[in-house]
């Protein structure tokens, strides 16, 4: 196989590489991601000497990723919430039970480890709620 060509596409930071026989039919077309540029030297072999420059122009040009969109705050609470199967008025009841337990026997409901769970469940459906 004879390298025909390397092209380099900026608009989608991506090469094309083609080869051809001995008689010039064409034996291999391939496009390589800006990601891919180690399986394109891979390809090139010696000839990856030549295309050094683009090759180092195209990986200096990767984007990374799109960061993945978050979920709405209200999405968040709805989910915390019907995982749990604790609505905020039976959150609230439930801590408000603890705490009267706890005064009541004189400890620190923070002792109670369900109360603790309960609490920082509802800590963080709070700060959600503060974010909207």
């Amino acid at each position: 196989m004879i390298l025909k060509q390397v092209t380099h596409y900026p608009e989608t930071n991506s090469v094309e590489a083609a080869w051809t026989d001995s008689d010039g039919n064409p034996v291999r077309c391939h496009a390589y991601a800006d990601v891919q540029m180690d399986m394109l030297r891979a390809d090139l072999g010696d000839d990856a000497v030549t295309y050094a420059d683009l090759i180092a122009t195209v990986e200096a040009n990767i984007q990374p990723a799109p960061p993945v969109p978050s979920i709405p705050a209200l999405q968040q609470i709805a989910s915390l919430e019907s995982a749990t199967l604790l609505p905020r008025v039976t959150r609230e009841f439930m801590l408000t039970f603890f705490a009267a337990q706890a005064a009541a026997s004189g400890a620190d409901p923070m002792t109670s480890l369900a109360f603790a769970k309960l609490k920082a469940l509802d800590d963080q459906i709070a700060a959600l709620r503060r974010s909207i």
